[in-house]
């Protein structure tokens, strides 16, 4: 699994975007899960310091999807309960219109625009 600079500059992106709380509400997907089992998926995660960056700067949170079996309703649910943790961990919150509005004031208070 090979990550480019590119990949590795889109979480700034986003965070320049919608603001350093953004990635609180983000959980990394991966697609074509049914290349790899979900233990091989979390190894490759580990052993790829890139990627591992990347996951990690979205407080860990990912969710792999099963392309193969799109009747597999499963890892829909589980990608569900995991946004529900994701929100309680949250205090109960979402990212709000609030938080986009104040991004680039953010940002240039803090002098990164």
């Amino acid at each position: 699994m090979k990550i480019t600079e590119e990949d590795q500059q889109i979480l700034q992106m986003i965070e320049m975007l919608f603001g350093e709380e953004v990635l609180k509400y983000s959980i990394i997907l991966f697609s074509y899960g049914d290349w790899l089992d979900k233990e091989h998926t979390e190894e490759l995660i580990k052993q790829n310091s890139a990627l591992n960056s990347i996951v990690q700067q979205c407080g860990g949170k990912f969710h792999v999807f099963d392309n193969k079996n799109k009747r597999k309703r499963k890892q829909v649910i589980d990608l569900l309960q995991k946004i529900d943790t994701m929100i309680i961990q949250n205090g109960g919150g979402h990212y709000s219109n609030q938080m986009l509005e104040d991004a680039p004031r953010k940002m240039k208070g803090e002098g990164k625009v």
